[in-house]
């Protein structure tokens, strides 16, 4: 496998394409993967991919910060084009609409084919349903007694937005709210995630939420727990406590401790609740935890070199790291980048995200993940 990551950063789209038509001149691929600013017109885009791509597979997706060869890449263009050399290729299937009946079955049925292969998925955000989907796609597995081997993330937006603009493009076809996954046949992979959080303070259950909405914990609202932590900051403001997510005490089947992250208040008639980044089950138990920039990196830079140790043939790497972590990181993602660097030995190419999605312990299911770092080491056999 040979492996070329391409990044075109604060130009408009016809001259970003331009750049990286010339910039991927001479490499001969098997498949593109193109991460683009959410502020771009998708029309334009999928215009100029036609003319850069051909009728090469290709999948583009929009997020807001890309990470290519160590570098956070923002405001552009940033490809992967990977060429197989022993075998190896790519099966794909994307899915447009979750709320479907079918996706559940069809999804089942790809991944049980492809126990063996690297199942790579990367998915809009869906107005918060995507999560919903993930966590009922893995019950539905387990009621099957099917192992569902699936590694990957939702696509990042700016999170101040109401909506977030996660849209794809498959081969020219636009894909508004769904998702892909690459499957990857006659490849090995080794996986790594990092957390960093450390748990603190009592344990609390939750005992009334609607999808993401927690509403009540123990007897007390969930809102007021959460507006006499954050009372001494702006009215409406959790962002915050992107440092103290909650860990899921319930949830000990994660590879890592399984966290939600606050999203927002809601104030509806009737009642209020805090929404989270992520599915809360009614019964679960939490602590707070904690964790700020030293802790973060010093668990990604020993996991890279763990992974380095138990798979040092890899030929790529791909990377998917919660947005939440940037927000803690600030100015140290200057040193995350140097771990990149100096650790990374092959090219590195992925994107932030709003949610990620990695095995559970026993890695014969899936978890949601929030706040982690996968690492990716792949090779073709």
């Amino acid at each position: 496998m040979k492996a070329r990551v391409i990044c075109v950063q604060d130009k408009p789209v016809s001259e970003g394409v331009k750049i990286l038509k010339e910039k991927s001149a001479g490499f001969d691929f098997d498949l593109a993967l193109v991460s683009f600013s959410p502020e771009y017109n998708v029309e334009e885009l999928i215009e100029g991919f036609e003319n850069v791509f051909g009728r090469k597979d290709y999948l583009a997706f929009s997020n807001i910060l890309t990470v290519g060869n160590g570098e956070i890449c923002s405001e552009g263009i940033t490809t992967l084009l990977i060429k197989f050399e022993r075998g190896a290729k790519a099966e794909f299937l994307v899915i447009e609409d979750l709320r479907d009946k079918e996706p559940i079955s069809k999804i089942l049925n790809f991944l049980s084919e492809r126990g063996d292969n690297l199942n790579f998925l990367i998915a809009g955000f869906g107005n918060g349903y995507t999560s919903n989907f993930i966590e009922t796609l893995s019950d539905a597995a387990s009621k099957k007694g099917l192992n569902i081997p699936l590694i990957g993330g939702i696509q990042g937006d700016n999170i101040n937005l109401e909506r977030y603009r996660t849209y794809q493009i498959f081969n020219g076809r636009f894909i508004e709210d769904g998702f892909t996954i690459i499957s990857f046949y006659n490849v090995n992979y080794e996986l790594s995630v990092s957390f960093g959080f450390k748990p603190i303070g009592p344990e609390y259950k939750v005992v009334d939420v609607v999808g993401n909405a927690v509403k009540r914990i123990d007897e007390e609202s969930a809102y007021y727990l959460f507006e006499r932590i954050v009372s001494q900051l702006p009215v409406n403001d959790l962002s915050p406590l992107t440092y103290t997510p909650i860990i899921l005490t319930s949830e000990s089947d994660g590879v890592v401790n399984v966290a939600r992250t606050p999203k927002k208040f809601i104030f509806t008639p009737g009642h209020k609740s805090v929404e989270f980044f992520g599915p809360i089950r009614e019964g679960s138990t939490f602590k707070f935890s904690f964790g700020n920039d030293y802790f973060l990196l010093k668990e990604l830079e020993e996991n890279i070199k763990t992974l380095n140790f138990k798979f040092p043939s890899a030929e790529l790497m791909l990377s998917i790291e919660c947005l939440g972590r940037t927000k803690i990181l600030q100015s140290a993602v200057e040193r995350e980048k140097e771990i990149y660097k100096k650790l990374v030995r092959v090219p590195l190419f992925g994107f932030h995200s709003l949610g990620e999605i990695a095995p559970n312990r026993y890695f014969n299911n899936i978890k949601f993940y929030n706040e982690v770092h996968i690492l990716v080491a792949l090779r073709e056999v």
